[in-house]
């Protein structure tokens, strides 16, 4: 008798703890991730073959690209710069938010591609692997640096507003599509593999195959669940009878990357794929598809801090993250104590006045006049810096808000600047932010010669519009004009709305530093301060990125928690609100690697806000393992 209650109660005891097992396993997805990741996900990277040598035909040409400012449409495959070969192994390195797609990049180089090659198939390995960030149905930007020539530039093939008045509305509507476009000519023009097929085969295989998602994509995906955002095509793809998948698999995607390794990534701009696309979508038509034009133009330029800076010209926001660091420059922004009121306050008033600026004069350059050297110019940043009082908010008056005529743009906020009551109230929505695009992807690639790629790709908000079209999720652009017919970003055919987003190359010597960063309305702000926290405070560069960053509207501070109270209070006093937030997501994730051929250092960082990784071909050091 003994023995058999001896037996049940160990029975009992089992069958709870398989039970308690059982519910961790169905009530706590990220761990089932976790423990399964590894055996569901193949090696993407087993699909990445470039075939022996590189190419050596001209640089194909690509239709449907223009120049801006006299750029150059072509340029030959990267080449060491003068002193040649790099001693040691081969030094190249990418830095991306998801895993697979930095694994693609890596084995791409490692078989004699370039950066470009990388990026390009690493951005379609995102388009499958973060399809609710970017993708076929998205646009995007891609800055790069050739040591060659010593040029850094823009590939914008960003989104355009449809040719068809009757179409052509502002709201959750789709623009036209490009990063089709821009991929097919990074290949071509920057690019060393033979031809386009085998850097579309990874993404491919991926979309076919499936892939185990990671806890940072469950996270984004739940929260998404049940706002009622995604159409039910969709839905009955990622969360059939009402559950998420966390195993993933797309077949209509896959046939679109098919036909499109078939046909080229130009054929998506051709027929009967253009009719095809568009017949599915709210925003475009086929012939938008067939007229889309990318342009090609040389990076702005500014220093900061001994750093040569090349950031994107308008719409995007290179200006704003130029004039943001010229003026911590002026201010000697690095004599204020890391994390002291001051520090906050400081920046605090360069970002509003910068993102003033951006708000009266950044818009599409081919619809408005944008005086970007002024903008650029010492002496206007140092007119923005004449403004700022220790210890006093700024308050800008409703009149320096208001969008005027072209000519009146220019000209910095008139009239005092107090501190006072906020013209909104502290939870209300800035005077001067445009409609928040709160969700893109970066990735960073740098090979063994210094080629250096900054790509930052978008649908909008996450899952776009919510359409689905030929496996593809379809951006919610038309969202990003403003109503205002005053305003510089008002819609118009074919004009592309400006864009938080900035992705950048900064040179020092024989150093590059790639970097770029996702989350909308506070990419100029969070970059800023991480290129702050690293040059001009002397942090690491993974240190500098993962510092307590925050952001601000004008009014509110909102800052990653936990803030000392002293600080809190000092900055209550100059007029802020502070919003003390847990959410590290909403604070962007860099991107970003930083090589020295010369000196043969490879340093990379990988927000750990939004989770990714960063790989390098140097070998890791046992006490630091690979990320």
């Amino acid at each position: 008798m003994e023995d058999a209650n001896r037996y049940r109660s160990w029975s009992a005891k089992l069958t709870v703890f398989l039970g308690f097992l059982v519910f961790l396993w169905i009530i706590v997805p990220p761990l089932r991730i976790i423990l399964t990741n590894s055996q569901k996900t193949a090696d993407v990277s087993q699909y990445v073959n470039i075939g022996s040598g590189k190419a050596t035909a001209p640089v194909r040409s690509v239709a449907g690209v223009a120049t801006q400012g006299g750029a150059p449409t072509a340029t030959t495959p990267s080449s060491p710069a003068s002193g040649g070969s790099l001693e040691g192994p081969s030094l190249y390195g990418v830095s991306s938010s998801n895993r697979l797609a930095a694994d693609v990049a890596m084995a791409v180089m490692g078989q004699g591609g370039n950066a470009a090659d990388a990026a390009a198939a690493a951005a379609l390995v995102l388009a499958v692997a973060e399809p609710h960030a970017s993708g076929l149905g998205g646009a995007g930007t891609a800055m790069v640096y050739t040591p060659a020539d010593g040029k850094v530039m823009q590939l914008n093939y960003r989104e355009r507003a449809t040719e068809d008045p009757q179409k052509a509305k502002i709201g959750s509507y789709s623009a036209v599509p490009g990063l089709a476009k821009g991929l097919e000519y990074l290949i071509a023009t920057y690019g060393t593999a033979k031809d386009e097929k085998v850097l579309i085969d990874p993404a491919l295989k991926l979309a076919e195959e499936g892939f185990q998602m990671d806890t940072t994509l469950y996270d984004i995906w739940k929260h998404y669940q049940f706002k009622g955002v995604l159409s039910k095509p969709a839905e009955d793809l990622f969360f059939p009878n009402g559950v998420m998948k966390t195993f993933i698999q797309q077949p209509e995607l896959a046939k679109t990357l098919r036909y499109l390794k078939e046909h080229g990534l130009g054929s998506f701009y051709r027929e009967p794929f253009a009719s095809e696309f568009a017949a599915l979508t709210t925003g475009f038509t086929a012939q938008d598809l067939k007229n889309y034009t990318m342009y090609v133009e040389e990076a702005l330029h500014t220093k900061f801090h001994g750093w040569d800076v090349y950031t994107p010209s308008p719409p995007l926001s290179g200006i704003t993250l130029a004039q943001m660091l010229q003026m911590m420059d002026q201010v000697k922004f690095n004599e204020l104590a890391l994390g002291s009121p001051q520090y906050y306050h400081m920046l605090a008033q360069i970002s509003t006045i910068a993102y003033h600026s951006r708000y009266l004069n950044i818009a599409d350059p081919l619809f408005v006049p944008v005086p970007t050297k002024e903008l650029l110019s010492q002496a206007y940043t140092q007119g923005l810096v004449d403004r700022i009082e220790p210890g006093v908010r700024i308050n800008i008056p409703e009149a320096d808000y208001k969008p005027t005529p072209a000519g009146a743009r220019l000209a910095p906020p008139s009239g005092p600047l107090a501190a006072g009551t906020p013209r909104v109230p502290p939870d209300g929505p800035s005077p001067f932010m445009d409609p928040r695009e709160s969700h893109t992807t970066h990735l960073v690639v740098v090979d063994s010669e210094g080629m250096t790629v900054s790509m930052t790709n978008t649908i909008g908000t996450f899952f776009g519009t919510g359409e689905f079209v030929k496996g593809c999720f379809v951006n919610d652009f038309m969202k990003k004009f403003n109503e205002e017919p005053e305003n510089p970003n008002v819609l118009a055919p074919k004009k592309s709305p400006r864009s938080y987003t900035a992705p950048t190359i900064l040179k020092k010597n024989q150093a590059i530093l790639g970097i770029g960063s996702p989350g909308g309305a506070r990419i100029p702000s969070m970059m800023a301060q991480g290129l702050a926290h690293h040059i001009l405070y002397g942090m690491p560069l993974e240190e500098a990125m993962d510092h307590q960053r925050f952001f601000t509207d004008g009014t509110v501070i909102e800052v990653e928690s936990p803030l000392p109270q002293n600080v809190v209070d000092s900055l209550t006093q100059m007029g802020y609100t502070i919003d003390l937030r847990e959410d590290g997501l909403y604070f962007g994730g860099i991107q970003g690697i930083l090589w020295d051929g010369q000196a043969h250092i490879l340093q990379g960082v990988s927000d750990a806000r939004r989770g990714g990784v960063w790989r390098s071909s140097l070998p890791q050091d046992p006490a630091k393992p690979k990320p």
